[in-house]
This record gives structure tokens, C-alpha cells and sequence, in this order.
């Protein structure tokens, strides 16, 4: 007998199909890739149109985002919306639109804040709770749907459309609410810019006085500068340290969210069962912590600019790619919003955001005449 060996031959059923698999990942992946790159076009054609529409004189208060957004909504209205860009505008309206959260820290100077000092922040800080508990508050009282109601809130107290956009992610957010928020806050914030640059001359303020005044109480960055700018430069600058001071609370703001929503998530068994599951990797760990990296992210920028690691060139570029980046995300939110959306909010919430605005206003006078 002589001695036989046994070769094994290769399988190419199963290389073939290995093959086959790695073909159909890479073709769904290019396929994934091209209808996003044709939603983050339009987006970015969007966000283009609404940047040179802002610069209209009165569009100006309203502000690229905002405009972004009801382009967007008027696009998806008119000229619809097909499948295909679904998926580049939905990765504008989450991934795009966190990034521009992000470089916007780039707006915060902790110093210039730090020697503005008490008189400043505290002013900002009870501004900050006085316009979410009171747009919260009354918006309950009018039966307004709590989730829509604490974005109305947020936005009325801290800054507006970055604030929504900060926190629907941790509270879950319909795009709906989010879209209603931004337009509602917006309209709110125009008519209040209007209504206090007509009002001041009997206000009985001083420059610094109104500067305190609009800084702490006006919803958008651009509201504030359009109503302080009229009145000289160092109502502008109280003004803005003031609105950026309420800026710099957007951090705590939304990690309290964060908490108290991983919280009530922690409590449900599936929760506790994922939880399990992935507690087996590091990353599994990671994910589960009740942290908004997005805003890590925007505190860690802002504390870059704060040690003077920027150039002033470099703050500006920042600034500029963090407000397209976010008017990308709006004008990608809005092509997903129906227009019927903005129709069902119906009375409730703009007369609550109204009722809200006023009673911040109030407390902000009694802050700047105190």
C-alpha cells in the first residue's frame, strides 16, 4: 500500500460568494453616497439662496438659518421632495447641522465673559430660566404638546434656533416640532426686535441700560444686534456679551436634558436589557453615557478661541462655516417638514411663545433698571 495524501481544494462557491457580499456593500455604499451627495447639494443650493436673501434689508433680523428653513419647507411644498434625496437631506438635518453647533463655540470668549462679570451673567442666567418656565408654563396651561413646548421654551430662553437644534436630539424631537419652534420663535423674536426699537425712546434706558436689556431678553443673536445697533456702540457691545452669556448656558441647559432623559430611559427594562448588551465593548460603555458630544465639541472649541489659539481671520472663518453648516441643517429639517405641519401648531403655540416673550421682557426691564 502506498501512502495517499489528501489535498483540500479550495472552496470558490465560498470565495465567490464572499466576493459577492463585498460587491453588494460596495454598491449599496456608492449608492448611499450619491443620494447623499444629491440632498447635501440642494441643502447647500438652499442655504446659498437663503445667505444672500438675509442680506435684504428687515429679512436681515430674520437671519440665514431661519431663512434656510422656510425655504426649504417652501421647496418641499412646491417642487416636492423624492426618496432619493431624503438621505442627504435627513444626514444635513442631524450630522451637518451638529457640526455647525460645534464651530459656533468659536463665538464664545469665556474671558471676555469672565470680566464682564456678575452684572452681566446673572442678568443673562435669570433670563435663561425666566423665559423657559414661563413659555413652558403657559404653553401647558394652553394644552400645547410637552415636547414642542420645551423646544418653544428653550428657544425663547437661551438662543434660539441653535438652542432648538441643540436639544431635539436629546429630547427625541419630531422634525415637525423642531421646524414649528424655529418659525415660531423666529416671528416671535422679529415682531419683539421691532416692538423694542420703536419703544425705547420711552423706555427711560440708557445705552448700557437697553443693551442689558435686549441682550438678555431678544431670542436670536441677530435680533439682538439689529435692535441694539441703532442706539451706538456700547449698547451693541452690552448687548452681545449679554446674548452670548445666555449662549454659554446652552451647555448646562442641554446636559440637564441629557440626564434627565437618560434617567427616565434607564428605567424601562429594554433600556436596562441594551444596556446589558452592550456594556460587553468599550465603545458598547461610551454610547450608553448620557453625554452630548456635540456640545463637548462646542465647549471645546470655545475654550480653544478662549486661550487665544485663533487668529481673528481664523474665529471669522470658524463663525462663517458654523452658521452655513447649521443653515444647511435647517434648509435639510425644512425638506422634510409638510407644510400642513406649520397649520396644525395653530394658536396655541405662537400666543404661548407671545405670552412667554412678554413676561422675559418684563424681567429683563426690571434687570436693566434695578
Amino acid at each position: 500500500m502506498g501512502l495517499q495524501l489528501k489535498i483540500n481544494e479550495p472552496n470558490h462557491g465560498t470565495v465567490k460568494e464572499s466576493s459577492g457580499k463585498a460587491n453588494t456593500r460596495l454598491e449599496q455604499f456608492w449608492s448611499w453616497a450619491k443620494n447623499c451627495a444629491s440632498g447635501l447639494s440642494l441643502a447647500v443650493l438652499l442655504t446659498i439662496a437663503a445667505t444672500y436673501l438675509a442680506k435684504i434689508p428687515y429679512v436681515t433680523i430674520v437671519g440665514p438659518m431661519v431663512t434656510a428653513i422656510v425655504l426649504g419647507i417652501s421647496w418641499r411644498a412646491t417642487i416636492g421632495v423624492n426618496e432619493r434625496l431624503r438621505i442627504g437631506t435627513g444626514f444635513a438635518s442631524k450630522y451637518v447641522l451638529r457640526a455647525g453647533i460645534i464651530l459656533l463655540g468659536a463665538r464664545l470668549d469665556v474671558v471676555d465673559l469672565w470680566h464682564a462679570g456678575a452684572k452681566v451673567f446673572l442678568p443673562a442666567a435669570g433670563a435663561v430660566c425666566t423665559g423657559i418656565l414661563a413659555v413652558f408654563i403657559v404653553s401647558r396651561l394652553l394644552r400645547v404638546q410637552a415636547p414642542l413646548a420645551l423646544l418653544t421654551s428653550i428657544g425663547t430662553g437661551v438662543c434660539g434656533a441653535a438652542a432648538i437644534a441643540a436639544v431635539a436630539p436629546q429630547l427625541k424631537s419630531k422634525e415637525e416640532d423642531v421646524a414649528v419652534g424655529v418659525v415660531m420663535i423666529a416671528l416671535m423674536g422679529t415682531l419683539f426686535t421691532v416692538m423694542y426699537t420703536l419703544l425705547q425712546p420711552v423706555l427711560g434706558l440708557d445705552a448700557m441700560q437697553f443693551g442689558l436689556f435686549a441682550g438678555s431678553t431678544l431670542h436670536e443673536v441677530a435680533h439682538v444686534v439689529a435692535s441694539a445697533q441703532p442706539f451706538g456702540s456700547e449698547a451693541l457691545d452690552m448687548a452681545v456679551v449679554t446674548k452670548l452669556s445666555r449662549v454659554l448656558l446652552l451647555v448646562p441647559v442641554v446636559l440637564l436634558i441629557t440626564i434627565v432623559q437618560g434617567i427616565r430611559l434607564k428605567r424601562s427594562r429594554e433600556q436596562k436589557d441594551e444596556l446589558k448588551q452592550n456594556s460587553r465593548s468599550v465603545w458598547g460603555i461610551v454610547r450608553n453615557l448620557p453625554i452630548p458630544w456635540f456640545i463637548v465639541g462646542f465647549a471645546a472649541v470655545s475654550g480653544i478661541r478662549s486661550l487665544g489659539w485663533l487668529s481673528e481671520g481664523g474665529i471669522a472663518m470658524l463663525i462663517s462655516a458654523s452658521y452655513f453648516l447649521m443653515g444647511m441643517g435647517m434648509a435639510g429639517l425644512g425638506l422634510g417638514v409638510p407644510l400642513q405641519a406649520l397649520r396644525k401648531a395653530g394658536w396655541r403655540v405662537p400666543v404661548s411663545v407671545f405670552i412667554g416673550s412678554v413676561i422675559l421682557a418684563l424681567f429683563g426691564y426690571w434687570m436693566a433698571v434695578r
